[in-house]
């Protein structure tokens, strides 16, 4: 969902090209450098009732907590390392100018801390935000028409679920850190029938030809299991108001499924980006409040030592 608008990735060839040289934004962090984490991309939390499915319900809870878990770690530490944009006195500090330069070379989950301080924070938000559009991307929950599993061969279901997934609503409210996880909170369908794909070792490996639509064989790891490659949703148009249309991934392709993802994506990472002003608000008081909105606004100007030392 985040990769693909507007690129032709008919080879992994021109992928990889295109890895190398574009501009992805910080949501694009964890498919640079780190790609392969299952908690970064909600992948391994597969889970079916059917009389013998590999996994189980509570194999799948745990990968889904996992991703929840490392999507309220990345809050975390960008509302702690945002204290030192500004200064006690509502001084933007020296490593809260220019712009960040989002690149595969030097950029990844493992070096955020090597990063000019506002990139440090806005790369954490965009690592929390890549996890958020993946859970839709990757799962059921949003789906309003189900598809054929080609390794089980029964239907992946469909939830249609309208609203934000819960665990991922809010990390901060009522002054303190939320720790919500699943399945707490959600109703009994997706308690039931959530699910993501498998990705295997071996389409890992070879994730690029993956991505590019070429078949693989398939593995062991995902015999009998949901696979990713049947369930993703990460391919299609997005228009610039953030409408997702024209879906070209099979799961993505069949009904609704592509447009619904993008718009819980969309929901949730405003409300990822709202839930943090509050959090940076509640957390530094300084100035009658102007502190915190100073450190707002240097996340979002070019040029903040300009822009914002009079913000209150």
């Amino acid at each position: 969902m985040k990769l693909f608008a507007g690129y032709d990735t008919s080879t992994a060839t021109d992928y990889v090209q295109k890895l190398n040289t574009s501009k992805m934004g910080a949501v694009g962090i964890p498919d640079l450098n780190a790609p392969l984490g299952d908690r970064f991309h909600c992948d391994n939390a597969d889970y079916s009732s059917d009389a013998g499915y590999p996994r189980t319900m509570a194999n799948r809870d745990s990968a889904v907590n996992d991703c929840i878990d490392e999507t309220r770690k990345q809050f975390k530490a960008a509302v702690t390392k945002a204290k030192d944009l500004v200064d006690s006195s509502g001084a933007p500090q020296s490593q809260s100018a220019g712009m960040c330069n989002w690149t595969r070379s030097g950029t990844g989950v493992s070096n955020l801390n090597d990063l000019p301080l506002k990139c440090n924070v806005i790369g954490r938000l965009g690592v929390a935000a890549h996890i958020i559009q993946d859970f839709y991307a990757h799962s059921n929950y949003s789906d309003v028409t189900g598809t054929k599993s080609f390794q089980t061969d029964t239907i992946m279901p469909a939830l249609a679920q309208t609203n934000i997934f819960p665990p991922l609503t809010a990390f901060w409210a009522a002054g303190k850190y939320i720790t919500t996880s699943f399945p707490n909170n959600v109703n009994d369908e997706v308690k039931q029938k959530l699910t993501t794909g498998c990705f295997s070792l071996s389409e890992k490996a070879n994730w690029l030809t993956e991505w590019a639509g070429v078949e693989l064989v398939s593995s062991s790891d995902c015999a009998g299991r949901f696979r990713h490659r049947d369930l993703n949703k990460d391919e299609g148009t997005i228009t610039f108001d953030g409408v997702g249309s024209n879906g070209t991934t099979y799961r993505g392709k069949a009904g609704q499924n592509f447009a619904k993802a993008v718009d819980l994506a969309k929901r949730n990472t405003t409300k990822l980006w709202d839930n943090f002003q509050r959090a940076l608000e509640d957390n530094y008081t300084e100035l009658g409040g102007a502190r915190a909105k100073r450190m707002i606004c240097v996340l979002t100007q070019d040029d903040p030592q300009q822009s914002c030392p009079n913000v209150t």
